[in-house]
């Protein structure tokens, strides 16, 4: 069984995390184990290929006391930030064990299974919507989680990120995110009325989820 090592980071600035990814990403030419990043950002809004903004939209966006850049990811405009877990898996896609031929379509399915089945921890239903990436509440016009991914030559970085607290959807609220009003966004806190620390049983609670759906044995380390 391959193994993933999970690295537990803190609260990291977006351009750091982008540079540690990038470096991961060059190592893992030379056959390292995939490797996991969990972590939180200060407050920033990244859009992806599918999003291009105006001058006076990033004005808006900076106006909130976030930053903003442009990334490599797929999809459009998002928001990360405190009270948000960011999740970001490095590794060949094509190690992956499963019946299937290895495809992105097919390794996004198990990023939105994992937040799933992570998600189900906490007793809230989940669904997935084929045209959106990401995860919805069952029945209901709301959205937890995001999935926007980078890939080359079967290499992946960028990920998932899943609302935790409250915080994050003061920001969501400010604008249009992956194409939707941020009013549909929704975190487990407000599901289940009750605050969620992103603490060290969270932390391992994602990673044995992310191990379950992969298939991977994992090591788990802390470096704030």
């Amino acid at each position: 069984m391959n193994k993933v090592k999970v690295l537990c980071l803190g609260v990291v600035e977006y351009q750091k995390a982008l540079q540690l990814q990038n470096q991961i990403f060059s190592e893992l030419y030379n056959s390292i184990d995939p490797v996991l990043l969990l972590l939180q950002h200060p407050p920033i809004f990244t859009s992806g290929k599918r999003h291009n903004p105006t001058e006076i939209e990033v004005n808006v966006l900076k106006s909130t006391g976030a930053d903003f850049l442009k990334t490599e990811r797929g999809g459009q405009l998002t928001f990360h930030g405190p009270g948000q877990l960011v999740a970001y898996p490095i590794m060949d896609i094509r190690s992956v064990n499963t019946t299937c031929s290895p495809s992105i379509r097919h390794f996004v399915c198990n990023l939105e299974n994992t937040i799933q089945l992570f998600l189900s921890r906490y007793n809230i239903p989940t669904t997935t919507r084929c045209e959106y990436p990401g995860v919805w509440i069952e029945g209901q016009n709301r959205k937890i989680a995001s999935v926007g991914i980078h890939v080359r030559r079967w290499l992946t970085c960028h990920g998932v990120s899943i609302n935790i607290t409250n915080e994050p959807l003061k920001y969501f609220n400010q604008t249009t995110i992956c194409g939707f009003p941020g009013n549909i966004f929704t975190s487990i806190q407000a599901e289940t009325n009750r605050y969620v620390r992103i603490d060290d049983e969270l932390l391992h609670t994602f990673a044995e989820s992310f191990s379950k759906t992969f298939k991977m044995e994992y090591e788990i380390k802390y470096e704030m």
